[in-house]
């Protein structure tokens, strides 16, 4: 599973960036998956932790935006906005 953020056995943690770029060392990379929003399944991974604050959180082409212990929470599809979908706060309390 490709991410770009794992947040595991934490407690009040804010990250204010994380970044990724699937498959940025593949001189190869088909960008087909831009055309299905599907180039990595998941985009930040929340597991066994609490008082978990994103800001800000932007995603181009991750079906979802959140996964809480393996469970999707935050698809990126409701989340429109310019180029990427966007969540302005995402709180796990």
């Amino acid at each position: 599973m490709e991410l770009a953020c794992i947040l595991s056995s934490t407690t009040n943690v804010t990250p204010f960036i994380c970044i990724s770029s699937s498959k940025a060392n593949n001189s190869q990379y088909d960008q087909g998956c831009l055309l299905t929003e599907s180039c990595q399944e998941f985009m930040v991974a929340v597991e066994d932790s609490s008082e978990i604050y994103l800001y800000s959180l932007s995603t181009k082409a991750s079906q979802n935006m959140v996964a809480i212990d393996g469970v999707a929470v935050v698809p990126q599809s409701p989340n429109p906005n310019t180029f990427c979908e966007t969540v302005a706060l995402f709180e796990e309390a």
